[in-house]
């Protein structure tokens, strides 16, 4: 057929096309079309250069909602597609209705406060919004606690603090971890002054029971425990978070820096030679923990040891030397070493005059503290006692290190009350950490009484009624979850979707966070191997788990995943007479680092799980196999019986099975991969495209649909065409629609007119279909 025979062919086919219905309600036609259009959306997104890809995708999921208007998966994922074209109102609409199947999905409630806040432009219209999602009691506690804590914040910048209290309040009865409540709940109700150091901690634990993961809630929490004092206690929460970092690879030098100080601080200095014994140069600069280790090897009285790190480190820093080259940084560090460790005053008072000039150079004026202490230090312990006593009296105020030098020089002169005094004015300004300790050692020394915080006491009581348990899944997750991956059927049919279902469970004995900023994102990716093609599934169809706020102690989340998508499913329609195994893998909570996927939870594994697609031959009976032409013939039986079923599913499979044959005879005529040798005669593309038009004048318009979407992996001629040809005039758009996008998006020629044609159609869909792909192909 010639070009424009072709051409005319369409045209004359697409006369009625611009019919158009109305949206009709979710009946199971609907239900099962919906469900293939949204199949058909995932494939298209994992397909590389499809025309007009997003386009389509949006005119599929709009023509999927209005068949079935209520199904929360499509509702999902035209979320993110609203998202992406800043569509608020549509991106609104459809989180409704998917909150509606999913009320305690946390994540996505958020994302739908969030959506619904910014269409509201007063505070009053947000407060009475939030309001009526906290009265809401079908969505989850920790969402409704969320809104309730946004009127907290409301009312909090409003100055109305005791409103903002009763919002935080009843948001904690829902939530006792929601972070905003319990920061709104510590201002609303406290003095002039500000909440007291042991209601801070108070509060820290909440959230740090909340959000086990969160290293910098711990961080801060060990931080101001140690301001109090409370040595031990504060080691407790760097470890804690110095586990987590090792735990997903980031190991950081404030965490295993304040382990060490507070350590040392609790007299603990077994504990630091354990912890720092094994190799440190994960931290990047090791030096400031070999110091450390020093100190640690000399307060157990392991002289030896602490000298063995001594010389290895000297070794280093002998290769220093005070020119224009050397950093200010690098030349304290020096310094210090010298100072402090090594004791060589000369040596010291060098580096610490060349960090000081570099510090200051160029004219720029003088700050107090960090070299200027440093330089007035080893003056002193140089035999400049005037220069640096005059250099570390003006910084006793604020610089606790100046303190411990100026307090040593008085004691060793003699001057033990200047002594004493320098101690306590710098243990004022310091209570943990070197210098601390050093203070220490001189106040018991000399009899000076160390003074202890305010609610130090009172923060240790909190700390010691903490349920620890709550932190440990952050840093052995694999004991407190399971995740496994379970067949739908071990042995799929072809043409029959192939699914699996996902199951996360809580097997320990507290809840477990779920969220983007929690333990585990509710979401997987999987890798899936179908024959000789694999595919990474980062975006739908990934794993993507309804997930509340928190999974209780027992409890488990399904979700069911459809696999043939993209290059697998396209394997898989393309060999319809080969058996095939799959293979899945999967990756928990997939974060990129460095450019490349990693699991959030490294330490929760996931065992592999294997299927079997089985060809159209496995429907035949074990006696007719051996005669494969005879074989096939009652394959193609069998599918002729099921186009004339009553049930809509087994139709809907007939029609993929038929496209998937139609799609093997073209790769035969195209010389393509073909079927075994002994049913090469046997595959007649003839009886094939009869089997076409078979369905394609099946009573319900979802299996005339789904032929027309299983056939967008065949690459069609002038007699397939001629066959679908009548689908142009069905007085169905949603068979309309699915006509536009196949015939638009092949290269077949004479396909100009009919998108023409179809671009004008009245249904609004058909025609946003057509034109987007029409202008794609100019």
């Amino acid at each position: 057929m010639n070009r424009i025979a072709c051409a005319a062919l369409l045209l004359t086919a697409a006369t009625a096309t611009g019919q158009t219905t109305q949206p009709g309600r979710a009946t199971p036609a609907g239900a099962a079309a919906a469900e293939m259009l949204h199949r058909h959306a995932q494939d298209l997104l994992l397909t590389g250069e499809a025309p007009a890809r997003s386009a389509r995708r949006r005119a599929t999921l709009e023509m999927a909602r209005r068949l079935a208007p209520n199904d929360p998966s499509v509702a999902r994922d035209l979320a993110g597609l609203y998202l992406t074209l800043a569509r608020r109102d549509d991106q609104v609409a459809v989180l409704e209705t998917y909150l509606a199947a999913h009320p305690s999905d946390y994540a996505v409630g958020l994302d739908w406060l969030r959506a619904r806040r910014g269409m509201l432009h007063t505070a009053e219209q947000r407060i009475a919004f939030f309001q009526d999602v906290a009265s809401r009691e079908g969505l989850g506690p920790a969402l409704r606690a969320e809104a309730l804590a946004q009127i907290a914040g409301i009312r909090a910048r409003q100055g109305r603090w005791t409103s903002a209290s009763e919002a935080a309040t009843a948001a904690l009865q829902l939530d006792a971890h929601n972070g905003e409540a319990i920061d709104m709940h510590l201002q609303a109700n406290a003095d002039e002054r500000g909440p007291t150091a042991a209601q801070r901690v108070e509060g820290m634990l909440a959230k740090l029971a909340g959000r086990p993961v969160n290293v910098d809630g711990a961080m801060t929490l060990a931080n101001l425990l140690h301001a109090l004092q409370r040595p031990d206690e504060a080691a407790r929460f760097y470890r804690h978070a110095h586990q987590v970092l090792q735990r997903i690879g980031s190991p950081r030098t404030d965490a295993i820096n304040g382990l060490c100080d507070a350590l040392l601080d609790a007299g603990k200095p077994g504990a630091v030679v354990e912890l720092l014994s094994e190799d440190v140069s994960q931290f990047g600069n090791p030096r400031p923990l070999q110091l450390k280790l020093i100190e640690a090897y000399r307060r157990q009285g392991n002289v030896g040891k602490a000298e063995e790190v001594l010389a290895a480190l000297a070794e280093v820093y002998r290769k220093q030397e005070p020119t224009a080259a050397l950093s200010p940084a690098t030349a304290m560090e020096v310094a210090w070493f010298y100072l402090v460790h090594h004791e060589r005053p000369k040596l010291a008072l060098a580096f610490a005059q060349h960090a000081y000039e570099r510090r200051f150079e160029r004219g720029a004026p003088e700050r107090r503290g960090g070299p200027t202490a440093l330089l007035g230090a080893a003056q002193i312990a140089a035999g400049q006692a005037d220069k640096g006593v005059q250099r570390l009296e003006p910084l006793l105020d604020e610089d606790p290190f100046a303190g411990v030098f100026l307090a040593e020089h008085r004691f060793a002169a003699g001057d033990t009350d200047g002594g004493r005094q320098a101690v306590r004015e710098a243990l004022a300004l310091t209570h943990g950490g070197w210098a601390y300790r050093r203070l220490r050692d001189l106040a018991q020394e000399h009899d000076v009484t160390v003074p202890t915080p305010p609610d130090s006491a009172a923060a240790a009581r909190a700390v010691a009624t903490f349920d620890f348990r709550r932190l440990a899944p952050a840093t052995r997750p694999g004991d407190f979850m399971a995740i496994a991956l379970k067949p739908i059927r071990a042995e799929v049919p072809c043409g029959e979707p192939v699914r699996i279902e996902a199951v996360l469970s809580n097997t320990g004995d507290v809840p477990i966070t779920l969220g983007a900023d929690a333990l585990l994102a509710p979401r997987m990716a999987l890798r899936v191997t179908a024959g000789e093609v694999t595919v990474d599934f980062t975006d739908p169809p990934d794993v993507v788990w309804a997930a509340p706020r928190r999974l209780p102690p027992g409890k488990e989340i399904r979700t069911t995943v459809t696999l043939d998508a993209g290059p697998v499913g396209r394997q898989l329609r393309r060999a319809p007479l080969r058996d095939m195994t799959i293979t899945v893998t999967a990756l928990p909570g997939p974060v990129v680092r460095s450019g490349e996927l990693h699991s959030s939870v490294p330490g929760l594994a996931v065992e592999p799980l294997r299927l079997k697609r089985v060809s159209l031959l496995q429907r035949v009976n074990e006696s007719k196999r051996s005669d494969p032409p005879e074989a096939y013939r009652e394959v193609l039986g069998w599918i002729v019986y099921d186009l004339k079923r009553e049930p809509l599913a087994a139709r809907m499979r007939a029609a993929r099975q038929v496209a998937s044959l139609l799609g093997l005879a073209r790769q035969m005529e195209l010389g393509q991969t073909g079927p075994p040798e002994a049913l090469r005669d046997a595959v007649d593309k003839a009886v094939l495209l009869r089997m076409c038009r078979e369905v394609l004048n099946d009573r319900s318009p979802a299996v005339r649909a789904q032929l027309l979407v299983a056939l967008g992996d065949v690459r069609l001629d002038a007699s397939i065409l001629k066959r679908i040809a009548p689908a142009a005039s069905d007085d169905t758009p949603l068979v309309r629609l699915c006509m536009a996008e196949l015939i638009g998006a092949s290269r077949t020629r004479g396909r100009q007119t009919l998108i023409d044609y179809l671009a004008q159609d009245r249904d609004p869909l058909v025609a946003q279909m057509a034109s987007a792909l029409n202008k794609a192909r100019r």
